[in-house]
């Protein structure tokens, strides 16, 4: 006779059975931190879950618009890009704010290699979704992208903006503190017909993004 309680699938009890088997083991894992976590059990359900749910909330967010390879020319000089970007493409540019310099974008996360080879895929979020920059960030580690910051997407626009989606403004995140005052370095391309026409401008990293959106995750490949 059934007692009224559900029986529990085979698949999702070799589910958990494989998350025990990957949990620290007790050497890795101090004894009061797992006290800690077992202090706070909600916390620890909403952390695993935002942890093996990622994947598949990472679709609902966002989906891939562009992929391409590029390599960084042999004369790219990371620590002057921005002030050279000035003198030959300001002009190009129907807005170019003038922050964008080498000194305040210093602190870039990672620098391009001359002669390397890299995997540029943008990423465009979808229509009714608004995600946060650390949304977008967590999603590009996940990716295993690397941030380049102002100098990334000036020389990215500089080499490859024919792959660059009209009617939307493309961002390259760094970590905020590696960001000018907060502020993260866009490109926005003109839609039809004024498709020529670009700005290069900056947005607060406290932005809430939606689908006029889109951002460089980059990634970089064994020459």
């Amino acid at each position: 006779m059934s007692n009224g309680t559900a029986s529990v699938p085979g698949w999702y009890i070799e589910f958990q059975a494989n998350v025990l088997r990957q949990l620290p083991r007790p050497e890795e894992l101090k004894q009061k931190m797992a006290e800690r976590w077992g202090r706070n059990q909600l916390v620890l359900k909403k952390t695993l879950t935002k942890s093996l749910l990622r994947g598949m909330m990472d679709d609902r967010l966002f989906f891939l618009v562009a992929a391409f390879i590029f390599r960084v020319p042999n004369r790219y000089e990371h620590e002057t890009q921005l002030a050279s970007f000035y003198e030959e493409n300001q002009g190009k540019f129907v807005f170019y704010d003038g922050r964008i310099t080498d000194t305040n974008y210093a602190r870039v996360t990672q620098k391009f290699v001359r002669g390397k080879n890299y995997e540029v895929k943008i990423y465009g979020i979808r229509p009714a979704v608004v995600v946060l920059s650390s949304d977008c960030l967590d999603f590009m580690e996940s990716q295993g992208a690397i941030l380049v910051g102002a100098q990334g997407i000036s020389l990215i626009w500089e080499q490859m903006r024919k792959k660059i989606p009209t009617g939307k403004r493309i961002i390259s995140f760094d970590k905020k503190e590696a960001s000018y005052n907060n502020m993260l370095p866009t490109v926005y391309h003109y839609s039809p017909p004024r498709s020529d026409e670009w700005n290069f401008d900056l947005a607060h990293f406290q932005c809430r993004w939606n689908s006029d959106n889109c951002f460089f995750c980059v990634s970089e490949m064994n020459n």
